[in-house]
């Protein structure tokens, strides 16, 4: 079957009928890697310009080869070019085929550039897929029934082969083996990460499944989320942080001053947290002291004095790096800035 042929009808619809309602029709998968077999789809989608452009989806089979054509908004767009979710290959390695105006395509083309050649904070999404992957292990372990245990199994293994692209700074073009063969030439990697893919993907028993994803996580967890060949802008991460959390060292305080033993160990362990996921926990014990192992619920007074040392670290970090707390002596100061 000639792929292209179903793709010149929609744009011949288009043309006749959608010219205002959509931006872009892309194609991207199997086809344009020149990897289709005789069972291959090809995969399009459209970002639409008004409602109406939802018309002209379609789900549908010929020759009993499955076709979908579907809408991807350009927030979505925006998201996809920015790592904020899985598929980076959606926008980077997509191949536009037809466009409605220049400003479409130009605005299409940008994103594309901000794929390939990001600017992104990839620690942070880092830690959501590290999130992810620790949210499938508690799953495994709490579900009873087999399958659904091998069911989130494999949504930990795409979510681990997506963290090691993010760990690289880059992303995986194609899907499920062929994702996986493509990280094992990364420089960040598991040893024997594909032996462990293997493990968990044709394990028969959960246990197997556990250790396998349980080792994984403790590998993603030591690595440095940050490094000399990609240092993190600390001026733009950590501005207005200090504004943010100093209510948090503030409820602290009070609840060692009122014996509130769950409140100051709770507020803590959010400080550390924070500070610790934005830095990586190696970079974290570089510039602060760990004040969560010191907590005992019967010598507060100590322990405020432990993270009283810690907020006075975290201003001369913040020093350190050139940012500026914004802070106002009276109500009346904060008044005059607003005008």
């Amino acid at each position: 079957m000639d792929l292209m042929k179903i793709v010149h009808i929609l744009i011949d619809e288009i043309n006749q009928n959608y010219k205002d309602d959509i931006a872009v029709m892309c194609i991207y998968g199997s086809y344009i890697y020149n990897a289709a077999h005789d069972k291959s789809d090809i995969d399009f989608y459209f970002i639409p310009k008004s409602q109406r452009a939802y018309k002209l989806v379609r789900s549908f089979l010929i020759d009993d080869i499955g076709f979908d054509f579907w809408p991807m908004s350009w927030e979505r767009a925006e998201n996809t070019a920015n790592y904020a979710q899985g598929f980076v290959s959606l926008i980077a390695d997509a191949k536009v085929v037809w466009y409605s105006s220049d400003e479409d395509l130009s605005r299409f083309e940008a994103l594309k550039q901000k794929a390939k050649n990001p600017s992104i904070d990839f620690n942070s999404r880092a830690c959501e897929l590290i999130k992810n992957c620790e949210h499938s292990y508690f799953e495994v372990c709490a579900a009873q029934n087999f399958s659904e245990q091998k069911i989130t199994a494999v949504q930990f293994v795409a979510d681990m082969v997506e963290l090691i692209a993010v760990l690289n700074r880059t992303y995986t073009h194609r899907g499920w083996k062929n994702s996986i063969n493509e990280v094992l030439s990364l420089k960040t990697i598991p040893n024997q990460f594909y032996d462990s893919c293997q493990q968990i993907l044709f394990a028969t028993e959960s246990n197997i499944m556990k250790k396998e994803m349980y080792d994984l996580i403790l590998w993603a967890k030591q690595i440095p989320k940050t490094d000399s060949s990609d240092s993190k802008d600390n001026s733009r991460v950590f501005l207005g942080f200090y504004e943010e959390v100093k209510s948090i060292y503030n409820k602290l305080y009070h609840a060692c001053d009122t014996n509130d033993g769950i409140t100051a160990v709770m507020a803590g362990a959010a400080l550390q947290s924070e500070i610790s996921e934005m830095l990586g926990r190696r970079q974290y014990g570089k510039f602060f002291n760990d004040i969560i192992s010191t907590f005992h619920v019967n010598d507060l007074v100590e322990y405020k004095n432990i993270v009283k040392h810690h907020e006075k670290l975290l201003r001369d970090f913040l020093a350190a790096n050139k940012i500026t707390v914004c802070q106002y002596a009276t109500v009346e100061e904060f008044k005059s800035t607003i005008r």
